[in-house]
């Protein structure tokens, strides 16, 4: 045990000493784009990872040799085909495949334990990782997104519709994670100005995606900031407190 933990900080002060330099930030404040997980599954890992992911945060998680055909340790199923999975050996990569297909599986040596990958290397290595988790987590997004607007099940002849429904679920999910885009709402300006939408149809939608309220809250964040005007607001603007916390969350 006290090995395992020694490996655990070993690698850790390595990611944080390669990031110094680089573009690569550690955050502890929640803000973060990616959770990384280092070393053993407790029960409190897994139970914290599990709220992570009920809340879409994208994670990637570095077992370092503990999550094996001998360990006593078990990894829910479908946490493990959420997680994206760094794998130091051949026989973890392997065991990784077979225990959760589907999702995102990197071999990389730790630099830490063995010899032949060069500091720089793996620091390029990992930022490549880190970069597919984050590619494939906004594909997932969008992957659930797509799923709930299929539960509307809307006309062909409505995909302008489709699009401006879509686009606030973003937003949320954005919201959600507390770092919406000024691009994020322009583009919903822009949808909501430029294209041509049965306004009725759209209330009633957001009724059923039970994002009215939140949507009500939006205009009057995109009002204030001049991306929306009067003439193009399906639902009556609201200023109440998840309007000033919308306006926190804009980067």
């Amino acid at each position: 045990m006290q090995q395992d933990v020694l490996q655990e900080t070993s690698f850790f002060n390595l990611l944080e000493e390669r990031w110094k330099d680089g573009n690569v930030t550690i955050v502890t404040d929640g803000y973060y784009d990616l959770l990384h997980v280092i070393g053993a599954s407790t029960p409190t890992v897994i139970r914290n990872l599990q709220q992570e992911k009920s809340k879409l945060i994208p994670i990637a998680y570095s077992p370092l040799g503990t999550i094996a055909p001998w360990s006593k340790a078990s990894f829910p199923k479908t946490l493990g085909k959420y997680v994206a999975w760094h794998a130091c050996g051949k026989h973890e990569y392997e065991y990784l495949q077979q225990q959760f297909t589907q999702t995102t599986i990197t071999w990389l040596k730790n630099p830490v334990t063995t010899t032949g990958l060069t500091m720089t290397e793996f620091a390029s290595a990992m930022q490549g990782f880190y970069q597919e988790v984050l590619d494939h987590h906004e594909e997932y997004v969008w992957h659930m997104i797509h799923q709930r607007m299929s539960q509307l099940h809307l006309q062909e002849e409505q995909h302008t519709l489709c699009q401006v429904l879509q686009q606030i679920l973003y937003v949320e999910y954005k919201f959600k994670r507390k770092q919406i885009l000024s691009s994020n709402i322009e583009e919903l300006g822009r949808l909501m100005h430029e294209t041509n939408y049965d306004e009725d149809e759209l209330a009633k939608n957001l009724q059923l995606l039970k994002v009215h309220g939140f949507m009500a809250s939006l205009e009057q964040v995109m009002e204030e900031r001049q991306l929306l005007s009067e003439g193009f607001m399906p639902i009556p603007p609201l200023q109440n407190r998840l309007t000033k916390n919308i306006n926190k969350t804009i980067i």
